[in-house]
Formats: structure tokens, C-alpha cells, sequence
């Protein structure tokens, strides 16, 4: 049996349901190949895990990496190069914000985003990792995209830039004028069962997919997301939601530019 990691986390109060959902999309995969795949689970950091065997595993490997994501070790991480990762212990440091982008081996390693390239890239000058993250709704396990600035290879540092398409993403959100609540650590269908129990589906313009369990639910202009946290958040008990509402975005932003 070899032990494919990939980088697609499970977290939350559903992380059983979600496992489940990957089990049977994992035998799904499989029902042609001449594979076994067994004990589907996690590692410590929350990263898909999951024990295959046979003919066409490699062939498996490959399918699952180009859904679920890859993952790394240090030595193939290159710099300038881009990877999708999600934010992690946001607000435990003062000097900026760490990214799981992957790097599982020989141990875990986290990509920097410094406070100084913080600052320059959300244009808040004056402002601590703590402000930037308020304004911005920087949170755990929000989806970005980094392009790594620096690899030091004696210390198993990585420093990194968030990428052009994630910052296009925020600064879309602060310049328009629908609220926006963050769902993350649920699918899809739960999302739309608590939408439809609450009688908030017409209240939803748009859900935006961010990641495999992260969504963004962009509400119609007359509505408030307040409202719907309040409805639909004892329906799904547990998840993570954040609120983004443009108006106090701005206002946190200016006040630190």
C-alpha cells in the first residue's frame, strides 16, 4: 500500500460527512481501475489522506492530484512559481501571515506572507497583520493563491506574494456593493439544504466556489448578510462563517491607508 496525501483539508463539525463523500468519490474513481483504495482519512494538518494499491495507482495518483490538489516536498517548491494554498493560523504572529500550500515533507512548511509585502499589496501603509485581516476577512482556511518570493534551503523558509488573481478576487469584493458571508468546512448540498430550511434561497444572488468545502455566498443587494448568518447558522452548527461587507471594508482600509 502506498499513502497519497493531497491538498485538499477536511476540518470542521462535518468532517466525518465530508470523509464519506470522499469515499465514495474515491470507489467511484476506481470502479474501472486495477486499484484498492482504503482507509480514507486525514494527516495532522487536515490534508486528504488515503491508502492505494495495484496496477493503476500512479494512474489513480494522477486524477486525485488534479482534483484534490498536490502536495510538495520543500525541495520542489521553486520560487517565482504560483500555488494555491489556504491561510493558517492567521493573527498567531505579528511579522504577517502564513499559507499551507502543501509542503508535507521531510516536514511541514508553511509559505510567509511578510507584514511589509501586506501592506504594499492591500495599499494599508499603517497597518498591523491583525488590521489588514480585519479589513480584508483574511481568516482561517480562506483559499489563496501566493507566488514564492524566497526559499531558503538551510533554514526550510518560504516567503511569498499573494497572487494577482487573489488579490483581483478581494479587491472585486471591496469595490462591489453585495454583503458576502464565507462558508467553510461544508459541501455544497448542505449549503443549498440550509438555504432552502431557512427560506433564504432567493436571497442568495450568487454562491462563488473558493475551495473544496470553502464557498462564498453573495447576497442580492437588498440583502443582509447578518440576516442570513443569523438563519442559517444554527442549521449548520459548527461550520466557520465570516462576514464581508463591503462598506466597513473600505472603512477599515482607509483608515490605515
Amino acid at each position: 500500500m502506498k499513502e497519497l496525501v493531497l491538498s485538499t483539508k477536511i476540518y470542521g463539525a462535518y468532517r466525518n460527512r465530508l470523509l464519506s463523500n470522499f469515499g465514495a468519490d474515491f470507489k467511484e474513481k476506481t470502479h474501472d481501475l486495477e486499484v484498492q483504495v482504503q482507509d480514507v482519512g486525514s494527516d495532522e494538518r487536515g490534508h486528504l489522506t488515503s491508502q492505494a494499491s495495484g496496477a493503476d495507482n500512479e494512474f489513480l495518483k494522477n486524477v486525485l492530484e488534479m482534483e484534490y490538489g498536490q502536495t510538495y516536498t520543500f525541495d520542489e517548491i521553486e520560487v517565482g512559481s504560483e500555488y494555491t494554498g489556504q491561510l493558517i493560523d492567521v493573527g498567531h504572529v505579528g511579522y504577517g501571515i502564513y499559507v499551507d500550500i502543501g509542503v508535507i515533507a521531510p516536514t511541514f512548511v508553511d509559505a510567509l506572507l511578510p507584514l511589509h509585502r501586506l501592506r504594499s499589496q492591500m495599499n494599508m501603509e499603517r497597518a498591523s497583520v491583525r488590521d489588514i485581516a480585519d479589513a480584508f476577512t483574511l481568516v482561517e482556511h480562506l483559499p489563496v493563491g501566493v507566488i514564492i518570493n524566497d526559499k531558503n534551503p538551510h533554514e526550510r523558509t518560504l516567503e511569498a506574494t499573494i497572487s494577482n488573481p487573489t488579490l483581483q478576487r478581494l479587491n472585486s469584493w471591496l469595490s462591489d456593493d453585495h454583503d458576502r458571508l464565507l462558508v467553510f468546512g461544508s459541501s455544497l448540498a448542505m449549503i443549498h439544504g440550509a438555504l432552502a430550511q431557512s427560506g433564504h434561497q432567493e436571497d442568495i444572488y450568487q454562491i462563488e466556489t473558493l475551495g473544496r468545502h470553502e464557498y462564498c455566498l453573495v447576497c442580492k443587494r437588498t440583502t443582509n448578510a447578518t440576516g442570513i448568518i443569523t438563519e442559517i447558522g444554527p442549521l449548520l452548527r459548527g461550520v466557520p462563517m465570516h462576514l464581508f461587507i463591503p462598506e466597513e471594508a473600505r472603512s477599515k482600509r482607509d483608515d490605515k491607508t
